[in-house]
């Protein structure tokens, strides 16, 4: 089996200072797919609709990935992030980026209801 290597990006890889966004054409030179941040919270990315753009020109298989936040209901970032796509969900699955920093009303897993039924 073969590695794969991609990264992911969202608007922290862009340079305000410059016009052009990330190079997707160069970045097929190496990497073998994209994973684009779709927001976090209630905040859409500012470049992901650019990105999953230009990263479907170039031909790179993209995925997407929303930063969960805590202190928002879950339903309401899910929701938010459906709409985002237009119906082209790209080539490969959606990722959830869970980093508890927020400590919000919705962090953790509930307790007493299994994940799995035996």
């Amino acid at each position: 089996m073969a590695n794969v290597i991609g990264p992911d990006v969202s608007f922290y890889q862009d340079d305000p200072e410059t016009p052009q966004g990330i190079d997707f054409v160069k970045m097929k030179l190496s990497a073998g797919y994209v994973i684009i941040r779709a927001g976090q919270n209630l905040w859409v990315d500012t470049d992901f609709k650019a990105n999953w753009r230009e990263a479907k020109r170039a031909g790179i298989p993209r995925g997407s990935y929303w930063f969960y936040d805590s202190r928002v209901e879950p339903k309401r970032q899910a929701e938010l992030w459906v709409q985002q796509f237009g119906g082209d969900f790209g080539e490969l699955p959606l990722f959830a980026d869970f980093e508890e920093t927020y400590n919000g009303a919705y962090k953790g897993w509930k307790t007493g209801t299994p994940l799995l039924k035996e």
